[in-house]
């Protein structure tokens, strides 16, 4: 058949490859989640599977809400993150001006001849 050594050859060379890399992407989200819903007895028995939850709970939960400051540390993450990647973000716009419209000693080394070139500004 025409399309038969194809189908095999897209299985094995795509989409198993893809298939686990996807599973090895996923699996510390899936840990994740597994951890934080089983009680603390059940995480160091070894006699459960570890990738199985026996016993369901919300406790570790309520205690991250309840009894620590999670809203303040999630706040202060988010403050300094967002001040991060605006300071990031103004420095290599102003950068990436500097580098594309002006001349100065070394500009050369950081653009490409192309983009020197088919500029359309002329210099001075």
């Amino acid at each position: 058949m025409v399309g038969s050594a194809t189908l095999g050859r897209r299985l094995f060379g795509v989409y198993l490859p893809l298939l686990l890399f996807l599973i090895f992407l996923l699996l510390p989200f899936y840990w994740m989640i597994i951890v934080s819903l089983k009680p603390p007895t059940d995480l160091f028995n070894m006699r459960f599977n570890p990738f199985w939850i026996r016993h369901f709970t919300w406790a570790n939960y309520l205690y991250l809400f309840r009894e620590t400051a999670f809203a303040t540390w999630a706040k202060n993450t988010l403050i300094v993150a967002t001040a991060a990647t605006i300071l990031s973000l103004s420095c290599s716009i102003l950068i990436g001006y500097a580098l594309a419209r002006l001349r100065f000693p070394g500009s050369a080394t950081f653009t490409t001849p192309i983009g020197r070139s088919s500029s359309p500004i002329r210099h001075f």
